[in-house]
Parts: C-alpha cells; sequence; structure tokens
C-alpha cells in the first residue's frame, strides 16, 4: 500500500440508501440505480468511511478485528475501497 493510500481518509458518499442485513450492507444507488450487497469485511470497512478515518487506521482496525496479517487486511482494504471508488461508492 503506498502512502498515498495510507493516508486517504475514505467517504461514502451522502446519497446512498444503506440497509444492514443479515450482518452485510446493501447499498442502493439510486442515481446509478445499481444495488450492490457487501459481505462481512467489507460492510466493517465500508462502516468505517467517515472521512475521518484514514485506510491505515482502517486497517489496524481490521487487523484487531479478525485477527489477521497487516499486509493481508491492508492488501484486502485497498483493494475493496479501489473497487468502491471505481464504483463511486465512497470518495
Amino acid at each position: 500500500m503506498n502512502s498515498e493510500t495510507q493516508t486517504w481518509r475514505p467517504a461514502l458518499r451522502s446519497d446512498l440508501s444503506i440497509q444492514r442485513v443479515d450482518g452485510e450492507l446493501l447499498l442502493m444507488d439510486g442515481a446509478k440505480e445499481h444495488l450492490h450487497q457487501v459481505n462481512e469485511v467489507g460492510t466493517f470497512i465500508l462502516e468505517r468511511c467517515d472521512g475521518e478515518r484514514t485506510v491505515d487506521d482502517i486497517v489496524s482496525d481490521i487487523v484487531d478485528r479478525y485477527s489477521v496479517s497487516k499486509k493481508r487486511a491492508a492488501q484486502d482494504t485497498e483493494a475493496l475501497l479501489q473497487e468502491m471508488r471505481t464504483l463511486g461508492i465512497v470518495n
């Protein structure tokens, strides 16, 4: 993970409709008419995308919660956040 990604403070778009169902998030993007379902770990990540926490903060939370290596947590977090950025879910 590069230093720019580590200091990025991702935030969910404010106009999304978000519902939690069985530990997963359903993100409804009315502007693009898309529905995105995110698994438990993705939910954990996206719930921390408040514009205040850095990606590095989120990675630390994942390491604490799921007992995975920092390297693995960083790779998975970066991959999910980049995908969500491409989809326009986070900025």
